[in-house]
């Protein structure tokens, strides 16, 4: 914005007093305004570089024509593309899993029924339980294992229905395994008001088009997005957290944001770490002129021509191309700093066409399986273990009363013989 203003005054050899500083847009209690709009006010100043169009303004000062458009813009993380662990359920719909399971449930019974209730000149198995349930299995898993005689015609038609199934899944398997889907990220505003799961940080700039269109506006939309959105007036700050945090959302001017990430979030042209969304609201920047000023047609002619000879264009392009390379060069010198690390992750991490192994999320079912299956069966060897050992002591304690029954009876018995001999023997010597 700067180089177009001096092409402009050496253009048309005028002398311009330039004072640069960061504007804010505030009223204080006393009615007057801070800042370069208050020194417009206060017709301190010609004129303001540049300013959005405000209501709020329009009755105090003057606006030129539209330099160019602001758009205010959702910034999001780039979607990743990663396998998901319900990756293994994709193959078929909810309505094949249910009918394939309903149908090994319901062909158990039928086996068992088969082996326990069926006459035959084969001998019954002594586990017909067992078999009933792990028939089915190992007909889906295509195990090699002994089929009693009297199910065989019906597991030969339970393996042809196990080899079309699993033909089925393993090859669709194969496709949701190596054409991972990319994550679903918000679209638009509307789309981001509805994701719950996202923090909302804003530049936070007081008093300025988007300030007030998030405070004034009706649309449900936008007041959802008000009522979570936290204010940053570090611009740097939004940015880095949308860069670096998952699910995290930074609402901001493009023309803000596109320098920003030049200068410190791009170790490549081509790589962009932020998806951005269509404009949630568009602000128009003109330049801010004294009430009634007699340079009013004079700004207005110089800045149309300026526009239309593309000065804004190039100067941004210029600017754009400036911090990319500074940012390119600070960063390869700070290649242990980490902001360049984290980059390099975020650029490893979206290379297209890259292998990565399956980390442990993605085996989520697997291993949850085995975990339920190992806890139940802990949970029957313990009962198993407490009805042994109930069983044993009230063997311990029966064969204990019967021990003393016949300790007692022998005790009796000694004790009766012992008295007749002793009585027997007292009458001896009596006599």
């Amino acid at each position: 914005m700067y180089t177009p203003l001096i092409n402009i005054a050496g253009a048309y050899n005028a002398t311009v007093k330039l004072k640069i500083e960061l504007g804010r847009i505030s009223k204080f209690p006393n009615g007057t305004w801070a800042s370069f709009v208050g020194y417009l006010v206060d017709r301190k100043i010609d004129a303001y570089f540049a300013q959005s169009q405000s209501l709020l303004l329009f009755s105090m000062i003057d606006f030129s024509t539209v330099i160019f458009d602001a758009p205010v813009r959702v910034y999001v993380p780039r979607p990743k593309v990663n396998v998901k662990w319900e990756a293994i359920v994709y193959p078929f719909d909810i309505t094949v899993w249910i009918l394939i399971i309903a149908g090994f449930l319901a062909i158990m019974p039928v086996i068992y029924i088969h082996l326990v209730l069926r006459r035959s000149s084969t001998s019954q198995p002594t586990d017909p339980i067992y078999l009933s349930i792990a028939l089915p299995y190992c007909a889906l898993l295509q195990e090699s294992r002994p089929i009693p005689d009297r199910v065989r015609m019906l597991t030969i038609m339970l393996i042809w229905y196990s080899i079309i199934i699993g033909a089925y899944y393993n090859s669709n398997l194969v496709s949701f395994l190596t054409f991972p889907e990319p994550d679903v990220v918000p679209e638009n505003a509307i789309e981001l008001a509805e994701r719950q799961d996202y923090a909302i940080n804003m530049m936070y700039y007081k008093g300025s088009a988007a300030d007030i269109f998030f405070k004034e506006t009706k649309a449900k939309h936008i007041m959802e997005i008000q009522r979570r959105k936290i204010d940053e007036p570090s611009f740097f700050k939004c940015i880095q957290s949308a860069v670096f945090e998952p699910r995290t959302a930074c609402i901001g001017w493009e023309l803000v944001v596109r320098p920003v990430i030049a200068k410190n979030f791009t170790l490549q042209s081509a790589f962009k770490p932020l998806k951005e969304t269509p404009p949630a609201l568009s602000s128009f920047i003109s330049m801010g002129i004294q009430k009634n000023s007699k340079h009013f047609e004079s700004f207005n002619m110089v800045l149309s021509w300026a526009i239309s000879t593309g000065h804004y264009i190039k100067s941004e392009r210029d600017t754009s191309k400036y911090f990319q390379q500074n940012g390119r060069q600070w960063l390869k010198r700070n290649t242990n700093g980490s902001i360049s690390q984290k980059l390099n992750w975020l650029m490893e991490e979206f290379q297209p066409g890259s292998t990565k192994p399956f980390s442990l999320k993605n085996f989520v079912l697997c291993f949850a399986s085995l975990l339920v299956g190992g806890c139940l069966g802990a949970s029957a060897w313990i009962f198993e273990m407490m009805m042994g050992f109930a069983m044993f002591r009230k063997i311990v304690t029966t064969c204990g009363r019967s021990s003393m029954s016949v300790a007692r009876s022998f005790f009796n018995l000694l004790t009766l013989q012992s008295r007749q001999i002793v009585v027997k023997n007292f009458s001896i010597e009596y006599l």
